[in-house]
């Protein structure tokens, strides 16, 4: 049983332009031996991605077990558990278009030796162990159509293999959403009285993903997201349960930031009005 002593925080954030793990910082608690070791695979608030075969491979050379959190990165960009190389992985199906689903990849070695808080009936193998009851079959039945949708999005011949569609599929939507990252990106720089947290430059479009957090001196995030829901522009302020990094930044006594962000759905005319609407807000 891990003790509340063995828990560090992980590294301290370099700028809050950058928002990227302080190597030195990182080293110095990978030295201590950790015995697990977890990151985000790409920032819910910010959009930023994160270098995970390089961040697990600093973890098992310290010796720790590696849990990736890939909820925000699931939608965007393809899921590789082998080509990472990490121990375990969880994420959400809601985040790509299916139900509330909870999902936890575990290598089998490890999920073998694990032993989980279970009820007793419940099995002491895998996957039995690991189960609290009666499976939520209609929950999994949502994810796997989840799946095949974006999978179709590939245009692929069905018969090929799904992960091949899935590779197709993810492709042309990093292509997409990268166009509209850039145009949002390029146009937000043309507004006066906002900026984004984060990565907001050109030449880093591709470590993010078109997810943006805006702050603003003249309107607070909660106005901004309020003024566009008037105009049907679902946008969210606060802190999306990035809260320890809100506070870091010094925005959650300012009730958060703005967050807007594009999937494969959105088109470049979308991308338009939303600056628009925030023009005139701003003004």
């Amino acid at each position: 049983m891990w003790k509340v002593k063995d828990v560090m925080l992980l590294p301290k954030i370099i700028s809050e332009f950058l928002l990227a793990f302080n190597k030195d910082d990182l080293e110095r608690k990978l030295a201590k031996k950790p015995k697990l070791f977890a990151f985000t695979a790409c920032s819910n608030a910010t959009g930023t991605l994160n270098d995970i075969p390089k961040l697990t491979k600093l973890g098992h050379d310290a010796g720790a077990m590696v849990y990736v959190d890939a909820v925000h990165y699931a939608p965007h960009k393809l899921i590789d558990v082998s080509q990472w190389d990490c121990d375990f992985l969880a994420c959400s199906a809601y985040k790509f278009f299916g139900p509330h689903v909870g999902i936890l990849y575990g290598k089998e070695s490890l999920l073998n030796n694990l032993q989980p808080y279970k009820v007793r009936p419940a099995a002491n193998l895998n996957p039995g162990k690991w189960m609290t009851g009666t499976q939520n079959h209609e929950g999994i039945a949502g994810t796997s159509a989840a799946i095949d949708y974006i999978a179709s999005l590939s245009g692929a011949n069905p018969l090929t293999s799904k992960r091949n569609q899935l590779e197709q599929a993810f492709n042309k939507i990093e292509t997409h959403e990268k166009t509209l990252s850039l145009a949002f990106l390029d146009g937000i720089k043309k507004l006066d009285g906002i900026e984004i947290v984060g990565l907001n430059d050109l030449s880093t479009i591709n470590q993010r993903v078109a997810t943006f957090s805006l702050t603003s001196k003249k309107v607070s995030a909660e106005i901004m997201a309020k003024q566009l829901a008037l105009k049907n522009i679902f946008a969210y302020s606060g802190n999306f349960y990035a809260k320890t990094l809100m506070e870091t930044l010094g925005y959650e006594e300012k009730g958060g930031v703005l967050r807007i962000g594009f999937v494969h759905y959105n088109d470049l005319n979308q991308v338009e009005v939303i600056l628009h609407e925030l023009k005139t807000i701003l003004s």
